[in-house]
């Protein structure tokens, strides 16, 4: 009887190429051109937005991992309040129209300029040249209040000087409800949120967003609820763990003539 042996190294090879990439390839995210203007009232029924791509939101891929059993097997393949964002633009903006289940709708903050991430759910959006380490960092709340943060890089996150008390962008937002802001004791269904981020001003820190140079785009989502058994975040594109800052898994961002 012949005897066949393999090494602790070659076995080794032989299961990692077998595992799966925890990153896999960068979907992209396409924005489509609208010849139409963009009513901002928080309702994504115009032509554009019913043709535009829909994305859905994620969970990521490990966060639930080592996280109690009965946790992971309720949000740990796909999120319990599911969202879906599509894009537009035209000459002057960029769009963001999103489309959250939520069935307690809370937004707990009082002006523009909070961390809104911090006091309820909200719409998230980062937007960041390709190979630069400057980045932008937008929310919107339920309660229609932002924030919007630029950073010089990375290694500057949260510093002081990263949230201006005055927007440095002009963006225009509106939303609608589909229950109740704030009240806990019933239950909610929805809300919706139209983003429009001005091309021009994003270009004054050097790299226009234009279609020719190239950008990188994560869509982010806090979601709070006295019904649920824990805050749940997700994300287009999916991650491996919830980082949005993670620069390295942001979906390339294609403007579409």
């Amino acid at each position: 009887m012949k005897l066949f042996f393999v090494t602790a190294a070659a076995s080794v090879l032989l299961l990692g190429g077998c595992a799966q990439n925890p990153y896999p390839p960068l979907p992209e995210m396409a924005a489509a051109y609208t010849a139409d203007p963009v009513l901002m009232d928080g309702k994504l029924d115009e032509k554009a937005w019913k043709q535009a791509t829909v994305y859905e939101l994620a969970t990521a891929r490990e966060a639930w991992n080592n996280r109690h059993p009965e946790l992971r097997a309720v949000y740990g393949a796909k999120p319990v309040s599911p969202g879906k964002v599509r894009l537009l633009w035209d000459k002057e903006y960029l769009y963001v129209g999103a489309e959250f289940q939520d069935d307690d709708i809370v937004a707990e903050g009082t002006k523009d300029q909070q961390m809104h991430c911090n006091l309820g759910d909200v719409l998230e959006v980062f937007l960041k040249p390709a190979g630069a380490n400057h980045y932008w960092e937008i929310h919107i709340s339920p309660a229609n209040y932002q924030i919007v943060l630029f950073y010089p890089g990375r290694g500057h996150h949260l510093l002081p000087s990263v949230i201006p008390e005055k927007k440095p962008l002009n963006v225009k937002s509106a939303i609608t409800l589909d229950g109740t802001l704030n009240r806990s004791a019933d239950f909610d269904r929805a809300w919706a949120a139209e983003v429009a981020i001005p091309l021009s001003e994003l270009g004054l820190k050097g790299v226009p967003l234009d279609g020719k140079n190239d950008w990188e785009i994560l869509i982010g989502r806090y979601n709070y609820s006295c019904h649920q058994k824990v805050k749940e975040l997700s994300s287009f594109p999916e991650l491996r763990f919830f980082d949005f800052h993670s620069h390295e898994e942001y979906a390339p961002l294609k403007l579409k003539e």
